[in-house]
């Protein structure tokens, strides 16, 4: 009686090949899904109107509290709902940021969505009702309608001022000037 099938290494490989490629093509689908191949998605949670002033967060307050504050370029409170505006990224503040030039452009980031939030009336609107992200912010789209119909889109509107970057997941560029 014969045996089918040896158990040496070259027969084994050969045996468990298909497995391996189609275990390897799974797994860079996967990569080039979260990290490169990015679909915008539509907000589909519940709108919310929103038609109030906004300050900068730790003037007059605890730092990073207080009703309706921002406290940095993507991120603000409205009473006691922390939000953080999807699709961009800000340079962190002071307490957080890597360098003195990372802490000065989160300064001007906060201050043009203090300018952008004043500006009128806007709406809120998450990609899914309840989204958080790893910090327990609100993760939400914000958008206004001007007078003459046209919608802005205040994430577009902070990256087009050059104070924030598009973010659409995977590694974040340093904010600090790197040494020629």
């Amino acid at each position: 009686m014969r045996r089918r099938f040896s158990l040496r290494p070259r027969n084994w490989f050969s045996a468990w090949r298909p497995w391996l490629l189609l275990a390897v093509l799974l797994g860079a689908w996967f990569a080039a899904e979260r990290y490169w191949i990015i679909v915008p998605e539509p907000p589909r949670g519940t709108p919310i109107a929103v038609s109030t002033t906004f300050h900068r967060c730790g003037q007059g307050q605890v730092r990073g509290r207080g009703p309706n504050c921002v406290f940095d370029g993507d991120t603000f409170f409205m009473g006691t709902r922390h939000i953080r505006i999807i699709g961009i990224d800000a340079p962190e503040i002071a307490a957080h940021a890597r360098c003195p030039e990372e802490a000065r452009l989160a300064e001007e980031a906060a201050a043009e969505l203090i300018r952008l939030l004043n500006a009128g009336p806007f709406t809120l609107q998450a990609p899914d009702d309840g989204l958080r992200d790893g910090y327990g912010r609100e993760l939400m789209a914000v958008t206004r309608t001007g007078a003459d119909g046209a919608a802005q889109d205040i994430a577009a509107a902070l990256v087009a001022s050059g104070t924030v970057r598009e973010y659409t997941r995977g590694p974040r560029e340093t904010w600090c000037a790197t040494p020629s």
